[in-house]
């Protein structure tokens, strides 16, 4: 006995035994002497082939047949019979004629024939007395009755083992099966009392070489009379057919390998008879009999015993489906576990976790890893988390592979040799469509030892005085402890896992579909409702009949553009998400709170009036007392809230009368709450008209420049112009820049209208005397940050032939605060063209800018001069700021001047230019010509 045995190195013996597993054993070239045999040509019936042993029964010699027609060796009844025989059913042990043959000696005969190639070959064999075939024929019915009563798969190989051992009268019956291996072991036996028993033994798979496999299954009935026969010859005529050997592969008769006998003979066997089990035209096993002294059965016993392996290999398939159906079963209550598991779990990872038990159950396995998405989850007794990738890749193959089994991980990966204690088996499954995803499972080593019937590394030996290769002569059991190794996974564990691949692919199906509703429901920022889903909302509420009371609050943040341009559009994020935050702790649990885009926000309220209403709208606007956060620094937000009720407008103008009331508090200054009222739908409908009313202007010419002097002081003499834009509608007359100018901001109409009035203006500037006038013309924000000005602006110039220097762009404190604006202006600098900041002293920016900035001009808001001359503190103030610009070599222009008192200030400040009433209005490009020529 040894443990754990070294690999052999392969000898001369094994490359003997490799000849003997190529041994053609079909073509033996001779039969076992307890019969005849004769071949004729299928065509001719004159005889090919004969046994040497013929012409004991005929009284003519083997030779002296060959060539002469088969009648008249049998006889012509005989051959009748025999053709019309071979004409019926293929070759089966059981078709045995009982034939007079024309022999001097024992003239009844077993007869058998079959089709061999072109020939017919028969084989004659002594009668069977016919009172012992009756005794068989009424045993073998019992046997099968037995047989098929038997339960369970064990059950049924005890009882065949005993039921064809007092059948066939062996000293030793067993029924041997063939694992995948090839490995054959004992699994039934029943003996004689004095026999050692060979239950559970093993043979290695070159005792039943491939060869001879593949002939049990042509012929699966198999006896050797005796060991120790002389086997006698087939002689041949070649001139009488072709030269190739006769295939003898359904000979009963044929004479079996040297080898096999001495193989025999050295186990003390003097006699066999095998039965082929066959299930599904594979060899599953053999019933397997020995007798000690010779024993040849007869045809009719042969023939009985080949009904019961067929019926063998019909039970073991029933008993096999019994006992896979009752594990599939089991496996399907676990895999309707696992299903429910999932259905309820938020992931499916989560869900396979959660179910780690039924995990586990569904393949017989100790422990598991799952990864999804990623993310590996440990289940029961595993390798460590940090081996676990490693394990995924040494065993996880492509998506839609089938599960791959493995029971020595160690001799597959050395590296992960050490884990056997937890991992030897591996059973591995690739789930999902993320390559490395999958369910790894895992079984501990098992030590076995195995009993083999002789040493299976032992499997020949050389005669050591002839040379000659001799099979082994040792059988007594020899044992190896196999490490390791875990339990076999078998086909069903591989169906189950594929089961398991089947519900998970459906509940990530269940799981993606999810995630894309909530992805389509859900603002993917603040985590807030989306559009989409508040619309559903309301759709519902709607649907009612009527609808129930309910409030609608729309707010979004006062300047909140500001940011965005000021601090970045990440600021600007950061603000949202602060705000879905207020706003969620705000709500009720059974308000609907959404943000349907920008920074609009809506809470939804059923069952709301319109004092809850504005009472929520208030401690939302209360809640921004407390500053939020923006670029890593407070900053202090406003918000604007429209209030609707269901009662007060009707269900299906919600949304449009909450957006027009936020308008209403924008206009009113913002930071506060308002009511919807229905007068404010006209006002939402005036806008709506002139948002749309706008697009058409352009191209209709109701878009005017107006120009106002801008005059030196002191003398009032005209320096330039500012052009200002005007807008005649066809039905509302003369529309203020007030009112329009916004909506084209909002619908991104300013760029077109900005580069209408830049081309516009240089082409009046073109037709202005002299060269020393400028104008002033306002840019936008966008205009500066699509970087187009900058080449649109130098075409206008050069087709006009005006000068750059004679151009001032006006912007708006808040366009400095954006550095992409910033640096379009630079660029209109450094093309000559000056840059004033507009309505300075009201917007964002503060005096330390002026330094840095690229401009050339300050215009100080009327705000600052409506003052002067009348409040001591405004004329100081005016003067630092004129001083403080002079400082910085700006020039400088006051707006909104009306008054003399204001002019005879400003000059005495030492203010450059003025601008506004006192001077002029701003009038049509035909008065300022005129102005300008009676200058």
């Amino acid at each position: 006995m040894r443990a754990d045995p070294a690999p052999r190195p392969r000898d001369a013996t094994d490359a003997d035994l490799a000849t003997c597993a190529n041994e053609p054993i079909h073509i033996p070239g001779a039969i076992q002497p307890h019969g005849a045999l004769v071949a004729a040509d299928a065509e001719t019936l004159r005889v090919t082939h004969v046994s040497a042993n013929l012409g004991r029964a005929t009284g003519v010699s083997g030779r002296a047949g060959l060539g002469r027609p088969l009648a008249e060796l049998l006889g012509a009844d005989a051959v009748t019979a025999i053709l019309a025989a071979l004409s019926g059913e293929r070759y089966s042990p059981g078709n045995v004629l009982t034939l007079d043959l024309p022999f001097p000696r024992d003239p009844r005969r077993n007869v058998m024939a079959h089709r061999s190639g072109g020939r017919i070959v028969v084989e004659i064999e002594p009668a069977s007395p016919e009172a012992n075939f009756e005794v068989a024929l009424a045993r073998a019915q019992a046997v099968v009755g037995g047989l098929r009563r038997t339960g369970s798969l064990g059950e049924l190989c005890d009882r065949a083992a005993r039921e064809i051992r007092a059948l066939t009268g062996y000293d030793r019956v067993m029924v041997y099966r063939f694992n995948p291996e090839g490995h054959g072991q004992v699994v039934a036996e029943d003996r004689q009392a004095d026999l050692e028993s060979f239950l559970d033994l093993r043979y290695p798979a070159t005792d039943i070489p491939a060869q001879a496999r593949r002939l049990y299954l042509l012929q699966r009935v198999r006896t050797i009379g005796r060991v120790d026969y002389e086997p006698v010859p087939v002689l041949a005529d070649a001139a009488l057919g072709d030269a190739a050997p006769l295939d003898m592969s359904y000979c009963a008769l044929r004479s079996v390998s040297p080898v096999h006998l001495e193989y025999l003979a050295n186990m003390g066997v003097g006699a066999t008879f095998a039965i082929s089990i066959v299930q599904d035209e594979t060899l599953w096993g053999m019933v397997v009999c020995h007798h000690g002294a010779p024993r040849t059965p007869s045809a009719d016993m042969r023939a009985l015993c080949d009904l019961i392996g067929q019926l063998l290999g019909l039970l073991v398939g029933e008993a096999e489906e019994r006992e896979d159906l009752r594990v599939r079963m089991q496996r399907q209550e676990t895999l309707s576990e696992l299903a429910s598991a999932l259905e309820g779990a938020r992931g499916v990872a989560d869900g396979l976790a959660g179910a780690g038990h039924a995990l586990l159950r569904l393949v017989d396995a100790t422990g598991a890893f799952v990864r999804l998405g990623g993310r590996i989850r440990a289940i029961g007794a595993t390798p460590p988390e940090s081996a676990a990738e490693r394990i995924f890749q040494a065993v996880l193959g492509p998506v839609g592979d089938d599960a791959a089994a493995i029971e020595a991980l160690g001799e597959r990966s050395p590296d992960l040799a050490g884990f056997r204690a937890e991992a030897s088996g591996v059973l591995a499954l690739p789930v999902a469509n993320n390559p490395g995803d999958g369910v790894v499972w895992f079984r501990p080593e098992v030590a076995r030892t195995v009993t083999w019937g002789g040493d299976p590394g032992r499997k020949a030996e050389i005669d050591p005085g002839t040379g000659r290769l001799s099979p082994r002569k040792s059988f007594a059991a020899w044992t190896e402890t196999v490490r390791g190794r875990s339990l076999p996974w078998s086909s069903g564990d591989r169906r189950a896992a594929a089961d398991l691949r089947r519900l998970v692919t459906r509940a990530l199906l269940r799981q993606a579909e999810a995630e894309l509703m909530r992805v389509a429901n859900i603002d993917p920022l603040t985590g807030l409702p989306n559009r989409r889903l508040f619309e559903q909302q309301i759709a519902r509420w709607r649907s009612g009949t009527p609808p129930a009371p309910a409030a609608l609050l729309f707010f979004d943040l006062d300047r909140f553009k500001t940011v965005n341009d000021s601090l970045g559009h990440a600021a600007g994020d950061e603000l949202l998400v602060q705000i879905a935050g207020r706003l969620g702790s705000l709500v009720g649990p059974a308000d609907l709170a959404a943000r349907i885009g920008g920074d609009e926000f809506v809470v939804f309220c059923e069952g709301a009036d319109v004092a809850a209403a504005t009472a929520l709208a208030e401690r939302i606007i209360a809640s921004f007392d407390e500053p939020l956060a923006a670029a890593g620094r407070p900053h202090r937000a406003a918000v604007s809230v429209g209030i609707a009720c269901a009662s007060a407008s009707g269900a299906a103008d919600l949304l449009r009368d909450a957006d027009a009331a936020m308008y209403a508090a924008k206009r009113a200054g913002g930071n506060r709450a308002v009511v919807f009222q229905p007068e404010l739908q006209e006002t939402a409908l005036r806008t709506f008209k002139t948002e749309q009313d706008l697009f058409y202007a352009l191209d209709r010419g109701e878009l005017v420049l107006f120009y106002q002097p801008i005059v030196a002081l002191p003398g009032e003499r005209i320096i330039g112009f500012e052009a200002l834009i005007r807008w005649h509608h066809p039905e509302r007359g003369w529309i203020t820049p007030a009112e329009f100018i916004p909506r084209a901001e909002e619908t991104g109409l300013i760029g077109r209208i900005g580069q209408w009035v830049v081309e516009e203006g240089l082409r009046e500037l073109a037709a202005w005397p002299g060269t020393e006038l400028r104008l002033s013309v306002n840019v936008s924000p966008r205009q500066l940050s699509d970087g187009a000005l900058h080449d649109a602006l130098a075409r206008a110039l050069e087709r006009e032939g005006v000068e750059p220097g004679r151009i001032i762009l006006e912007v708006t404190e808040g366009a400095l605060m954006d550095q992409g604006a910033v640096r379009e202006l630079a660029r209109l600098r450094e093309l000559g063209c000056l840059v004033a900041v507009d309505d300075f002293g009201t917007g964002y920016s503060s005096l330390a800018y002026l330094q840095r900035l690229p401009i050339d001009v300050i215009k100080i808001d009327r705000e600052f001069v409506s003052a002067l001359g009348e409040d001591p503190k405004a004329d100081r103030f005016m003067r630092a700021l004129v001083g403080l610009a002079h400082t910085l070599e700006l020039r400088v222009v006051a707006e909104g001047v009306e008054t003399a008192a204001q002019r005879d200030a400003l000059t005495a400040m030492g203010c450059e230019t003025g601008q506004g009433y006192l001077f002029s209005r701003p009038v049509p490009s035909t008065e300022a010509r005129a102005l300008i020529a009676g200058a």
